[in-house]
């Protein structure tokens, strides 16, 4: 039978974990609607992997944290760990690709802080879903 506390703290995990990841997710829109911008007028993207079907995806990503957070927490930690993934991949990639794909340095540890953010909030969202219990089941 799950007890008033853990409840509580899952829920306050739950919460901070899915502003991190929406927060998280609607920068990687910005920065990928920005890039896609910029590519399609010949200019350069803010990091290597900017593009409209990357920014498609992680909306539909983020639309579906918000859901599964309240309606299926099953669900949402399995979700955030996907995020986590993306985030972490594209920071592997940050420091294993050539630097010069970014406009400047800048921009690559912006895009690193980013995903850091990222993957941050994934790890609240499993901790809050441990701490229930909510996938022991």
């Amino acid at each position: 039978m799950l007890s008033g506390p853990p409840l509580r703290n899952r829920t306050s995990l739950t919460g901070i974990s899915l502003a991190v990841l929406a927060t998280w997710a609607a920068l990687c829109v910005i920065w990928n609607v920005y890039g896609a911008i910029q590519l399609s007028m010949g200019g350069r993207a803010l990091g290597p992997t900017a593009s409209w079907s990357g920014a498609g995806f992680i909306v539909l990503l983020g639309v579906l944290l918000v859901v599964t957070s309240k309606s299926w927490p099953r669900a949402y930690p399995w979700l955030a760990l996907l995020a986590a993934a993306l985030a972490a991949l594209t920071v592997w990639k940050a420091f294993t690709l050539d630097p010069s794909l970014w406009p400047s340095e800048f921009w690559r540890w912006a895009g690193i802080v980013l995903n850091v953010f990222g993957v941050g909030g994934a790890v609240i969202a499993v901790i809050g879903s441990l701490s229930n219990g909510t996938n022991a089941r």
